[in-house]
């Protein structure tokens, strides 16, 4: 049994070692929820991972109809979640509630989950009206991004690197979401892009170069040890290596240099025989086309790797084409793993922590691509994650 959640972060008397959870409600989290609500909430989960907005969930009893009518848990309303132990409390994240929904089941307790995601969320549902909000003369990537995000209905502080690419006129397709430009800005320059709120209510755009991500001064790199008694954080582990021949769902992103537009294609990988570079003559007639260059990112399943093409491509039929070839002749160094931690507060989607005790070749460094906090009334706090060992692809 685990320790009563403290949503009111004061301390109830348990001991260093109780998992406990804190939500704060309001713009500034200055709203305390009191301890009797705090012992309806079965199960909070917070998710973040590259790529996505982070997203958080709250299932709370409701015995007597009336918790799920307080204005706390109205729509448009944000909470700041924090995890720890005993007092020792970290602030995790902070979400705007998009829904609540509800469950009257026929045995058991009438209860409702609350279900909210960072502000990033609303840049999907939104494009700008006027042709010429849409244009963005001699603007380098970065320079989009910060016009972009920096539009005032958003309330975003922004943190964005420069892109090295040159300043030209772009402009935002009709229909395109301010998120699908960010996103693809993104995309283009390999920069990354998130939006996190701080406990005090602040919301911040990052669109930050891979240098900057994964400086040293700024990663925690933790180690997390498996089968080793009370040091054993790590509590499993699955690893998939992605083996030679066997199919993956791939889908490559690159710029076509004659309309400047971002391609998004899906690749349905064949087998190893498809592999053109397995044949002499043609290998050497795509290795001579190899000339002035192309960025390619190439997605698999949850993880997504920036490839540099000697290559430049007239067709997305050749980028197609290019990144398949590329999957099949490294895929045989792809580790990816999913595991369960103790929970541990400070990890965040994006990071590059150390595993240990699993064996030489999984043993080392593994870039996190997705992170969720979880607290249950049943199995306590426990951090999940998906990751990719990062010396798998060179």
């Amino acid at each position: 049994m685990v320790g009563l959640p403290n949503l009111s972060g004061a301390d109830t008397g348990a001991n260093i070692l109780t998992p406990v959870f804190q939500v704060r409600v309001g713009a500034a989290g200055t709203d305390k929820l009191s301890d009797d609500i705090a012992k309806l909430v079965t199960r909070l989960e917070y998710d973040s991972a590259d790529g996505m907005a982070d997203a958080a969930k709250l299932d709370i009893l409701n015995p007597d109809f009336a918790i799920a009518d307080l204005r706390i848990f109205q729509p448009g309303n944000e909470i700041a979640i924090a995890f720890g132990y005993g007092t020792d409390i970290q602030h995790v994240g902070r979400v705007m509630i998009r829904r609540v929904r509800y469950n009257f089941p026929q045995d058991g307790s009438p209860a409702f989950t609350v279900e909210g995601y960072t502000r990033d969320s609303l840049m999907m549902d939104d494009s700008p009206e006027k042709g010429a909000d849409r244009i963005f003369a001699n603007e380098k990537l970065s320079g989009v991004v910060r016009k972009v995000a920096g539009r005032g209905k958003y309330g975003f502080s922004l943190d964005v690197d420069d892109t090295p690419d040159t300043a030209g006129e772009r402009a935002q397709i009709g229909g395109i979401s301010d998120y699908q430009v960010v996103k693809g800005c993104a995309n283009l320059s390999g920069f990354f892009f998130w939006v996190d709120g701080d406990a005090d209510g602040t919301w911040r755009l990052h669109f930050k170069s891979p240098a900057k991500v994964f400086d040293s001064a700024q990663q925690p790199d933790l180690i997390f040890n498996y089968n080793q008694g009370d040091d054993g954080i790590l509590l499993s582990f699955q690893p998939e290596v992605l083996i030679q021949g066997a199919k993956t769902k791939l889908k490559v992103i690159f710029k076509d240099p004659q309309t400047s537009k971002i391609i998004e294609e899906d690749i349905d990988e064949g087998t190893e025989a498809d592999d053109v570079l397995a044949v002499p003559s043609q290998t050497e007639k795509v290795e001579e086309e190899h000339k002035a260059g192309t960025s390619i990112k190439i997605v698999a399943k949850d993880f997504s790797f920036e490839i540099e093409s000697k290559k430049r491509f007239k067709t997305a039929a050749e980028a197609k084409q290019w990144a398949a070839q590329w999957f099949r002749r490294h895929r045989e160094g792809f580790i990816t793993g999913k595991g369960v931690l103790m929970g541990t507060a400070s990890l965040r989607a994006r990071q590059i922590h150390t595993l240990k005790g699993l064996s030489k070749t999984l043993d080392g460094k593994w870039y996190f691509s997705r992170v969720r906090h979880i607290f249950s009334n049943t199995d306590g706090y426990r951090t999940e994650f998906d990751a990719r060992k990062q010396d798998s692809v060179e």
